[in-house]
Protein backbone atom coordinates (compact mmCIF):
# COMPACT_ATOMS: atom_id res chain seq x y z
CA UNK A 1 0.00 0.00 0.00
CA UNK A 2 1.37 3.70 -0.90
CA UNK A 3 2.39 6.44 1.55
CA UNK A 4 3.84 9.35 1.21
CA UNK A 5 6.23 11.71 2.73
CA UNK A 6 5.85 14.58 0.65
CA UNK A 7 2.89 17.00 -0.68
CA UNK A 8 1.52 15.48 -3.62
CA UNK A 9 1.99 17.87 -7.01
CA UNK A 10 -0.27 20.59 -7.39
CA UNK A 11 -1.19 22.73 -10.61
CA UNK A 12 -3.26 25.78 -9.93
CA UNK A 13 -6.37 27.11 -12.60
CA UNK A 14 -7.15 30.26 -13.35
CA UNK A 15 -8.84 31.26 -10.25
CA UNK A 16 -5.58 30.04 -8.34
CA UNK A 17 -6.99 27.39 -7.01
CA UNK A 18 -5.04 23.99 -6.12
CA UNK A 19 -5.87 20.40 -8.16
CA UNK A 20 -4.03 17.72 -7.52
CA UNK A 21 -3.98 15.26 -10.61
CA UNK A 22 -6.61 12.37 -10.55
CA UNK A 23 -4.15 9.84 -10.86
CA UNK A 24 -2.01 11.32 -7.87
CA UNK A 25 -4.73 11.84 -5.68
CA UNK A 26 -5.91 8.21 -5.44
CA UNK A 27 -2.37 7.42 -3.63
CA UNK A 28 -2.95 10.01 -1.18
CA UNK A 29 -6.17 8.78 0.06
CA UNK A 30 -6.46 5.47 1.46
CA UNK A 31 -9.92 4.38 1.60
CA UNK A 32 -10.69 1.47 4.41
CA UNK A 33 -14.12 2.18 4.85
CA UNK A 34 -17.28 0.24 3.04
CA UNK A 35 -17.96 3.60 1.23
CA UNK A 36 -17.17 4.68 -2.18
CA UNK A 37 -15.75 7.79 -2.38
CA UNK A 38 -16.61 10.80 -4.84
CA UNK A 39 -14.05 12.26 -7.13
CA UNK A 40 -14.57 15.37 -5.87
CA UNK A 41 -14.22 13.93 -1.53
CA UNK A 42 -10.95 11.88 -2.64
CA UNK A 43 -9.83 15.31 -4.48
CA UNK A 44 -10.60 17.58 -1.43
CA UNK A 45 -9.08 15.40 0.95
CA UNK A 46 -5.72 14.54 -1.30
CA UNK A 47 -4.43 17.96 0.14
CA UNK A 48 -3.27 16.76 2.85
CA UNK A 49 -3.93 17.26 6.85
CA UNK A 50 -1.96 20.08 6.60
CA UNK A 51 -3.85 21.77 4.22
CA UNK A 52 -5.63 24.82 5.32
CA UNK A 53 -8.80 25.41 3.65
CA UNK A 54 -9.75 29.23 3.73
CA UNK A 55 -12.90 30.18 5.36
CA UNK A 56 -15.89 31.81 3.57
CA UNK A 57 -15.63 34.00 6.62
CA UNK A 58 -13.82 34.58 10.06
CA UNK A 59 -15.85 33.28 12.94
CA UNK A 60 -14.51 35.49 15.49
CA UNK A 61 -15.98 33.21 18.23
CA UNK A 62 -13.75 30.67 17.40
CA UNK A 63 -10.77 32.98 17.26
CA UNK A 64 -11.56 34.54 20.79
CA UNK A 65 -10.59 31.80 23.16
CA UNK A 66 -7.63 31.21 21.10
CA UNK A 67 -6.33 34.66 21.67
CA UNK A 68 -7.50 34.51 25.73
CA UNK A 69 -4.78 31.71 26.37
CA UNK A 70 -2.34 33.42 24.48
CA UNK A 71 -2.50 36.34 26.55
CA UNK A 72 -2.21 34.67 29.81
CA UNK A 73 0.87 36.05 31.71
CA UNK A 74 0.77 39.31 29.94
CA UNK A 75 -0.02 43.03 31.31
CA UNK A 76 -3.50 43.94 31.65
CA UNK A 77 -2.44 46.95 29.34
CA UNK A 78 -0.82 44.44 27.03
CA UNK A 79 -3.68 41.97 26.91
CA UNK A 80 -6.17 45.28 26.27
CA UNK A 81 -3.76 46.09 23.21
CA UNK A 82 -3.72 42.60 21.43
CA UNK A 83 -7.19 42.56 21.98
CA UNK A 84 -7.79 45.76 20.49
CA UNK A 85 -5.73 45.27 17.37
CA UNK A 86 -7.13 41.74 16.49
CA UNK A 87 -10.97 42.93 16.62
CA UNK A 88 -9.77 45.87 14.47
CA UNK A 89 -7.69 43.18 12.12
CA UNK A 90 -11.29 41.10 12.01
CA UNK A 91 -13.51 44.32 11.01
CA UNK A 92 -10.61 45.10 8.59
CA UNK A 93 -10.70 41.71 6.81
CA UNK A 94 -12.13 41.37 3.07
CA UNK A 95 -13.70 38.03 1.90
CA UNK A 96 -10.96 35.10 1.67
CA UNK A 97 -10.75 33.69 -2.12
CA UNK A 98 -11.32 30.17 -2.04
CA UNK A 99 -8.52 27.76 -2.54
CA UNK A 100 -10.55 24.94 -3.32
CA UNK A 101 -13.42 24.85 -6.16
CA UNK A 102 -16.95 25.01 -4.83
CA UNK A 103 -17.69 21.18 -5.52
CA UNK A 104 -14.67 19.85 -3.04
CA UNK A 105 -16.50 22.41 -0.51
CA UNK A 106 -19.44 20.92 -0.28
CA UNK A 107 -17.82 17.30 -0.63
CA UNK A 108 -15.79 18.28 2.59
CA UNK A 109 -19.41 19.42 4.27
CA UNK A 110 -20.94 16.03 3.43
CA UNK A 111 -17.66 14.56 5.12
CA UNK A 112 -17.68 16.37 8.03
CA UNK A 113 -21.32 15.10 8.47
CA UNK A 114 -20.67 11.48 7.81
CA UNK A 115 -20.84 10.55 11.26
CA UNK A 116 -20.26 6.83 10.13
CA UNK A 117 -16.20 7.03 8.81
CA UNK A 118 -14.01 8.32 10.56
CA UNK A 119 -10.88 10.53 8.46
CA UNK A 120 -7.45 10.18 10.00
CA UNK A 121 -3.92 10.74 9.17
CA UNK A 122 -1.89 7.89 8.66
CA UNK A 123 0.66 6.92 11.51
CA UNK A 124 3.47 7.55 8.62
CA UNK A 125 3.77 9.76 5.62
CA UNK A 126 0.81 12.32 5.16
CA UNK A 127 -1.64 10.43 3.27
CA UNK A 128 -4.90 10.46 5.08
CA UNK A 129 -6.97 7.36 5.93
CA UNK A 130 -10.74 6.97 6.12
CA UNK A 131 -12.02 4.32 8.11
CA UNK A 132 -15.32 3.00 8.95
CA UNK A 133 -16.25 4.61 12.51
CA UNK A 134 -17.22 0.95 14.22
CA UNK A 135 -14.35 -0.42 13.35
CA UNK A 136 -11.92 2.64 14.19
CA UNK A 137 -14.33 2.42 17.88
CA UNK A 138 -13.70 -1.30 18.26
CA UNK A 139 -9.49 -1.20 17.52
CA UNK A 140 -9.15 1.75 20.37
CA UNK A 141 -11.49 -0.26 22.41
CA UNK A 142 -9.40 -3.18 22.08
CA UNK A 143 -6.26 -1.36 22.58
CA UNK A 144 -7.48 0.28 25.59
CA UNK A 145 -8.63 -3.04 27.24
CA UNK A 146 -4.83 -3.85 27.50
CA UNK A 147 -4.74 -3.55 31.74
CA UNK A 148 -0.62 -3.44 31.28
CA UNK A 149 -0.98 -0.73 29.88
CA UNK A 150 -4.40 1.71 30.84
CA UNK A 151 -6.91 1.56 33.55
CA UNK A 152 -9.79 2.11 34.13
CA UNK A 153 -11.03 4.60 36.99
CA UNK A 154 -14.09 4.52 39.36
CA UNK A 155 -14.04 8.65 38.96
CA UNK A 156 -12.95 11.42 37.16
CA UNK A 157 -9.79 12.58 39.26
CA UNK A 158 -9.39 16.30 36.60
CA UNK A 159 -10.25 18.46 38.93
CA UNK A 160 -8.62 16.43 41.92
CA UNK A 161 -5.39 16.82 39.96
CA UNK A 162 -6.11 20.58 38.53
CA UNK A 163 -6.23 21.80 42.33
CA UNK A 164 -3.29 20.30 43.62
CA UNK A 165 -0.88 21.64 40.56
CA UNK A 166 -2.81 25.04 41.39
CA UNK A 167 -2.06 24.80 45.23
CA UNK A 168 2.21 23.54 43.91
CA UNK A 169 1.90 26.54 41.83
CA UNK A 170 0.66 29.26 44.11
CA UNK A 171 2.97 27.51 47.05
CA UNK A 172 6.17 27.87 44.39
CA UNK A 173 5.66 31.52 43.70
CA UNK A 174 4.71 32.77 47.00
CA UNK A 175 8.24 31.14 47.59
CA UNK A 176 10.15 33.23 45.18
CA UNK A 177 10.88 30.01 42.90
CA UNK A 178 8.16 31.12 40.14
CA UNK A 179 7.79 34.71 38.60
CA UNK A 180 3.90 36.03 38.11
CA UNK A 181 4.80 35.49 34.55
CA UNK A 182 5.55 32.17 35.10
CA UNK A 183 2.93 31.06 37.49
CA UNK A 184 0.12 32.62 34.91
CA UNK A 185 1.32 30.24 31.81
CA UNK A 186 2.21 27.52 34.28
CA UNK A 187 -0.90 27.37 35.66
CA UNK A 188 -4.07 25.99 34.34
CA UNK A 189 -6.70 27.68 33.32
CA UNK A 190 -10.55 27.55 33.59
CA UNK A 191 -12.23 25.84 36.74
CA UNK A 192 -11.63 22.39 35.22
CA UNK A 193 -9.73 21.26 32.42
CA UNK A 194 -10.44 18.43 29.71
CA UNK A 195 -8.84 15.64 30.31
CA UNK A 196 -5.97 14.24 28.07
CA UNK A 197 -7.67 12.56 24.70
CA UNK A 198 -6.75 9.40 23.21
CA UNK A 199 -7.15 8.46 19.89
CA UNK A 200 -5.30 6.17 16.98
CA UNK A 201 -3.32 6.95 13.72
CA UNK A 202 -3.84 3.75 11.13
CA UNK A 203 -0.13 1.41 10.49
CA UNK A 204 -1.24 1.85 6.87
CA UNK A 205 1.97 0.27 6.31
CA UNK A 206 1.11 -2.59 8.80
CA UNK A 207 -1.34 -5.61 7.56
CA UNK A 208 -4.58 -4.92 8.79
CA UNK A 209 -3.54 -1.29 9.38
CA UNK A 210 -3.57 -1.74 13.36
CA UNK A 211 -3.47 1.80 15.00
CA UNK A 212 -0.85 3.48 16.90
CA UNK A 213 -2.55 4.50 20.54
CA UNK A 214 -1.20 8.72 21.53
CA UNK A 215 -2.85 10.12 24.77
CA UNK A 216 -2.88 13.98 23.42
CA UNK A 217 -2.04 16.36 26.53
CA UNK A 218 -3.20 19.71 24.55
CA UNK A 219 -5.41 21.76 26.26
CA UNK A 220 -5.38 19.55 29.29
CA UNK A 221 -4.30 20.57 33.25
CA UNK A 222 -1.25 20.02 32.87
CA UNK A 223 -0.28 21.53 29.21
CA UNK A 224 1.01 25.04 30.22
CA UNK A 225 3.28 23.65 33.00
CA UNK A 226 4.79 21.15 30.61
CA UNK A 227 4.97 23.79 27.71
CA UNK A 228 7.01 25.99 30.09
CA UNK A 229 8.96 23.31 31.71
CA UNK A 230 9.99 22.11 28.05
CA UNK A 231 11.24 26.01 26.96
CA UNK A 232 13.25 25.71 30.59
CA UNK A 233 15.03 22.51 30.09
CA UNK A 234 15.05 23.08 26.10
CA UNK A 235 18.71 24.31 25.84
CA UNK A 236 20.15 21.85 28.45
CA UNK A 237 19.03 19.19 26.18
CA UNK A 238 22.19 18.07 24.71
CA UNK A 239 24.86 19.59 26.93
CA UNK A 240 24.99 17.55 29.39
CA UNK A 241 26.13 13.82 30.08
CA UNK A 242 22.55 12.43 30.57
CA UNK A 243 21.00 13.07 27.04
CA UNK A 244 21.28 11.70 24.16
CA UNK A 245 20.94 13.75 20.49
CA UNK A 246 19.28 10.74 18.31
CA UNK A 247 19.58 6.90 18.34
CA UNK A 248 22.57 6.85 16.73
CA UNK A 249 24.30 8.52 19.45
CA UNK A 250 23.23 6.20 21.67
CA UNK A 251 24.48 3.31 20.13
CA UNK A 252 28.03 5.12 19.63
CA UNK A 253 27.57 5.81 23.45
CA UNK A 254 26.68 1.82 24.59
CA UNK A 255 28.49 0.07 21.84
CA UNK A 256 31.89 0.32 24.48
CA UNK A 257 30.32 0.45 27.49
CA UNK A 258 30.40 -2.84 30.07
CA UNK A 259 27.62 -3.72 31.98
CA UNK A 260 28.76 -4.84 35.26
CA UNK A 261 27.37 -7.84 37.20
CA UNK A 262 25.32 -5.36 39.28
CA UNK A 263 24.79 -3.15 36.59
CA UNK A 264 21.06 -3.56 34.66
CA UNK A 265 20.52 -1.43 31.26
CA UNK A 266 17.04 -0.67 30.70
CA UNK A 267 14.95 1.04 28.55
CA UNK A 268 11.66 2.90 29.65
CA UNK A 269 10.27 2.34 25.79
CA UNK A 270 7.01 1.42 25.70
CA UNK A 271 6.33 -1.75 24.10
CA UNK A 272 3.00 -0.87 22.35
CA UNK A 273 4.55 2.60 20.58
CA UNK A 274 6.96 0.40 18.51
CA UNK A 275 4.45 -2.41 17.75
Amino acid sequence: MDYHKHPPPYKKDNNNISHIPEEVSKRWVVNLSTKSLTKDQISVLSHGPKFAVTQERIEAEDIIPVIESGVLGLSQSDSDEVRSEIVKAIKQTTKLDSNITNKERIALKKLKLDRSIKVLPADKGTALVVMDSKDYDAKCLEMLSDTDCYEELKSDPTASLQRQLVDKLKSMKNSGNLTQEQYQKMRPSGTKSPAPKFYGQPKIHKPGAPLRGIVSSCGSLGYGTAKELARILGPLVGENGHSVKNAKDFVDRVHSRNIEEDETQVSFMPVASIS
